[in-house]
């Protein structure tokens, strides 16, 4: 299969670049560094919030699988109403480091807590290692089309969490905080992953993929 993939030298990206190509995938990659370090994958360097660029890159790619107009359509239409999402973060190597200069990512969950503005209040949320995220990415490719939940076993309000992940990372205790939980911030179950799809993650709880 011909695969475009932005953000291949993120956290996820750079996982899952290698697992795409050991099932004989062609992968052409997008990337805002230095193309040296994606290996196997034809780099194209570009930018996902640059549209100018968006509309060149389809012209690079070594087969053309939509044309560019369609293509910068559908990412304009994304970038217009994106997928929503329940309060979840993705845990493990990369995910808890401070981001690059320059990079347009919010303050990531080590910077909060070493500031001491993690939040530990009632708002459940749901963990990915990610390990599992490339995993299921590469397994998504063989699922039915459709939404699927991937993510631990273990929902959590962030009043049990935070205290955890602060002291994996060095930080100080947060103070828990009392609230009513919103209704959006409710987790996410794995259960259809796990039961229709054959899915099952190496770390089933952000207890372990903090340590990790």
């Amino acid at each position: 299969m011909r695969i475009f993939l932005a953000g291949a030298t993120g956290a996820i990206g750079r996982l899952l670049v290698p697992l795409l190509l050991a099932e004989g995938h062609q992968v052409t990659a997008l990337t805002r560094q230095d193309p040296s370090a994606i290996h196997g994958a034809t780099a194209v360097i570009g930018d996902v919030y640059d549209a100018t660029r968006l509309r060149e890159v389809p012209a690079t790619w070594p087969t053309r699988t939509t044309a560019a107009g369609e293509w910068s359509r559908r990412w304009r239409n994304w970038r217009r109403s994106p997928p929503r999402r329940r309060s979840g973060w993705c845990c493990g190597t990369g995910c808890c480091t401070a981001p690059a200069p320059g990079t347009r990512r919010a303050p990531l969950m080590a910077d909060l807590a070493a500031a001491g503005a993690l939040p530990a209040g009632p708002e459940i949320t749901s963990f990915l290692h990610v390990e599992d995220a490339a995993i299921a990415a590469v397994q998504a490719l063989h699922w039915p089309s459709g939404a699927v939940n991937i993510v631990d076993d273990e929902p959590a309000p962030a009043s049990t969490w935070a205290p955890v992940f602060a002291q994996a990372v060095g930080a100080p205790t947060p103070s828990i905080t009392d609230g009513t939980r919103p209704g959006w911030a409710r987790g996410a179950s794995n259960l259809h992953a796990r039961t229709q799809l054959v899915w099952t993650p190496t770390q089933p709880t952000w207890r372990s993929g903090f340590a990790s």
